[in-house]
């Protein structure tokens, strides 16, 4: 089977690099210069110059930034094959779904939409290893026109970089990240701020670390997904800020008893979680 990779930055190179062991992909990226660092650790078998190339392709990931989702997908209808499918791997899920459903309804039987709960707060396919989807989710956001066996094709192959397919709807999707990935994100990136304003910074511990780390991912492609996923984020962080709030006066009052509370049910749900 031909697989395609379009975009060959950290999850399109991890993608490429795990496949290429057992099949040859076509790669492609806007940058010349990372198509050839991609042949030449392997990665791909075939760099392509266009979406052209894509026409002969079996199965095609898609991992652009997510504002370059949509018009790829465009510029991939009516060029492939009929038993091709195509699936995507941005972090918001609606905007792309009802955008191809609108922009190009001809692809959307053949086409699943992704999202590898994987990554690394730097990016590029310098960063790219094979390991990276490893114990994550990868959900699945198919759409009641979606082939079976276009979701059953992407389904199948996950396993392969030791993930597991999780269904859902665009919009379960968008709102489960929005806290899960995105608020995290958002976080991160106030602390480090705050920070700023302290004599130091580099008396920080380990916690400190854990909670910032993210705050180093790049600022264009996080633009993209907060500006995709606006309506469920805006509302995580308002439900966030008002816990936040009614933290406040409780520990300025110094409600011991409400403060053991507050921990106490944070280390259970914790405990009791699976990630």
């Amino acid at each position: 089977m031909d697989v395609g990779v379009i975009g060959l930055g950290l999850v399109g190179g991890s993608i490429a690099m795990n496949l290429s062991q057992d099949f040859p992909i076509t790669g492609y990226d806007v940058d010349i210069g990372v198509r050839g660092e991609a042949l030449a650790r392997g990665a791909i078998a075939h760099a392509a110059t266009s979406l052209a190339a894509f026409s002969r392709v079996k199965l095609i990931f898609i991992a652009t930034p997510p504002a370059a989702v949509v018009p790829t997908l465009i510029g991939l209808a009516g060029t492939l094959r009929p038993d091709a499918v195509v699936t995507d791997c941005a972090g918001a899920k609606w905007g792309i779904v009802e955008a191809v459903l609108a922009q190009a309804p001809t692809i959307a039987p053949q086409f699943v939409g992704g999202h590898p709960m994987a990554g690394r707060e730097r990016g590029g396919l310098a960063q790219a290893r094979r390991s990276l989807f490893e114990n994550s989710a990868w959900i699945l956001t198919p759409t009641p026109v979606t082939q079976p066996r276009a979701l059953e094709m992407v389904a199948g192959i996950i396993p392969t970089f030791g993930a597991h397919p999780v269904l859902m709807t665009p919009a379960e999707h968008d709102e489960t990240v929005a806290l899960l990935s995105h608020v995290p994100h958002v976080l991160a990136g106030m602390l480090v701020l705050l920070a700023c304003d302290l004599p130091r910074a580099d008396v920080a511990a380990g916690s400190w670390s854990d909670l910032t780390r993210v705050a180093g991912a790049d600022p264009v492609l996080w633009t993209d997904i907060v500006m995709a996923n606006r309506k469920h984020l805006s509302a995580a962080i308002a439900n966030l800020g008002s816990r936040l709030s009614a933290m406040a006066p409780l520990i300025e009052a110094g409600d011991r008893d409400a403060i053991h509370a507050f921990f106490t049910a944070a280390k259970k749900a914790k405990d009791g979680s699976h990630t």
